[in-house]
């Protein structure tokens, strides 16, 4: 005669507890890894090299129909007017009046922001009587990016750039990316420009 035996295959509680507590150690493991923090900073600086290239094409493009760029509102000590936070919606004159941009961009965090040498979260833009430069002849747009290791950054190139007189240091925080319209032979790193 044979008997049919059937064996409950359920798990355990003690089972249950130590898989989960497996599960939350390896999630921890891969959260700290990826650092979501993080990722999002260096997407925020994607999008700010992004935004910054895009007002560099339009300002050549402007210049390429007005021999000239457009001119500052500010100076960069003061940095009232020609930065997305306190020039408000047109902190370049004329780049959307004249349809070069739909509309100029912002930083994505926009908090406060006093002048250029500050850690402040803009985008900036000169064009003015310093430095060796005559408004007009050429500009420097920049932002602040949130990833102090980024290569592109001032504080990461093998030497700093220079102002139009290609003797004075640009100055600005280590943490900006600038684009410029003009270039200082055997003075400017690859790639400063």
């Amino acid at each position: 005669m044979s008997r049919t035996f059937h064996e409950s295959r359920a798990f355990t509680l003690i089972e249950l507890l130590v898989v989960m507590a497996v599960l939350g150690i390896l999630a921890t493991v891969v959260l700290v890894a990826i650092d979501p923090q993080q990722r999002i900073a260096e997407a925020r600086d994607v999008g700010r090299k992004s935004d910054i290239n895009e007002i560099a094409h339009a300002l050549e493009s402007f210049y390429t129909k007005n021999q000239r760029y457009p001119g500052a509102t500010c100076t960069r000590y003061a940095a009232s007017n020609c930065n997305s936070v306190t020039g408000g919606d047109d902190w370049i004159p004329e780049l959307v009046a004249q349809g070069y941009l739909k509309s100029l961009p912002k930083d994505p965090v926009n908090s406060t922001f006093s002048t250029v040498w500050a850690d402040g979260r803009s985008y900036f833009y000169f064009s003015e009587n310093a430095a060796g430069g005559v408004p007009g002849d050429y500009f420097v747009v920049g932002t602040f990016l949130e990833n102090q290791t980024d290569p592109v950054t001032l504080g990461n190139l093998p030497t700093r750039p220079h102002w139009p007189n290609c003797t004075s240091d640009l100055g600005f925080a280590s943490n900006v990316y600038v684009i410029r319209s003009y270039w200082c032979e055997g003075a400017d790193p690859e790639g400063a420009r």
